[in-house]
This record gives structure tokens, C-alpha cells and sequence, in this order.
């Protein structure tokens, strides 16, 4: 239970009446909230991401870097590291880059973490649609979203959404 539930179980029970303890008690809750402290991007992750998008990006990727970056961000997850939410979105980029279908399914499940905790972002709302699909692909199923492509004989080859009753 936090400390603003107490508050206001106490509140609440004591039928607090004074007009004066009632804004020394509003005060206090609004310093509260200002001195709780904000998650920060988390700059590690941050610039793991940056790279793994100059290297898609000017074409120069190659798999053991993918796999580098994998088993860090691995690490800084499991030292507690992912505190906002654009640091679940950096961390599953990575893993939508790996190899398994464990990684895919983990960076589905990191970017539903990224869009649950800031559901403006659009870039994580994509990113687990893109996930799930090579999740689901990876296994044999068919994709949901349709967001994900293969080439064959130069030619871009849409995958097609699994068709919905």
C-alpha cells in the first residue's frame, strides 16, 4: 500500500473537518508527487539502439553485432535497468533483431511494456505489431498484422494478415 493510500485511509477515517489541517495534509501530497522521482532514459540502452539503427541503416549489420547487443541489453535487464518506457522500446528493437523466436516473442512483450507505460508512442504501438507477427511467423503461424515482408528473386514479397471471421 503506498504512503497516499495510508494518507488517505487516514483522511478518510478521521473525518478530518479542520480547514487548516486539511491544506498542511493537501500541501504535503502535492510535495510528494513533485519530489517522487521521474524515470530517466536509461543512455546505455539508448545508444545500443542508435547503433543497431546506423548499422540497418547504411546496410553495414551483421549478425555477431546483433548478437553483442542482444546479450547486453539481456544484462541490463536483468539488473533492473529498464525503467521507462523508451528504455523497454530501445531493448525490444534489439531483441526483434535476433534469432529465435524467443527474441521475437521478447521484444513483443518489451514493447507492450513500452506502449503500456506511454501509449502515445507510436514507434513501440508498431514495433509490437512487427513483433508479434515474426513471432508468429517464426513458428510456422501466420501473422496478424501483416507487418512483416520477405524478398525473394529481388521482388518485395508482402506476407498477408491472418484473415479475421
Amino acid at each position: 500500500m503506498s504512503i497516499l493510500d495510508r494518507l488517505a485511509i487516514v483522511l478518510i477515517m478521521y473525518k478530518i473537518n479542520n480547514q487548516v489541517l486539511f491544506i498542511v495534509v493537501a500541501i504535503a501530497i502535492c510535495v510528494l508527487f513533485a519530489c517522487s522521482p521521474k524515470p530517466t532514459v536509461n543512455a546505455e540502452l539508448a545508444e545500443i539502439a542508435k547503433q543497431d539503427q546506423i548499422e540497418r541503416t547504411n546496410g553495414s549489420f551483421n549478425i555477431d553485432n546483433d548478437s553483442l547487443r542482444l546479450k547486453r541489453v539481456q544484462e541490463l535487464e536483468l539488473q533492473g535497468s529498464l525503467q521507462h518506457a523508451l528504455d523497454y522500446y530501445h531493448a525490444a528493437l534489439v531483441f526483434q533483431h535476433g534469432t529465435e523466436p524467443h527474441h521475437y516473442l521478447k521484444a513483443h512483450l518489451l514493447s507492450k511494456e513500452a506502449v503500456k507505460m506511454d501509449p502515445t508512442m507510436s514507434k513501440a504501438r508498431w514495433l509490437n505489431c512487427a513483433a508479434e507477427d515474426r513471432y508468429l511467423l517464426s513458428i510456422g503461424k501466420a501473422q496478424v498484422w501483416g507487418a512483416q515482408h520477405m524478398t525473394t528473386d529481388n521482388k518485395r514479397v508482402i506476407r498477408k494478415p491472418f484473415p479475421m471471421d
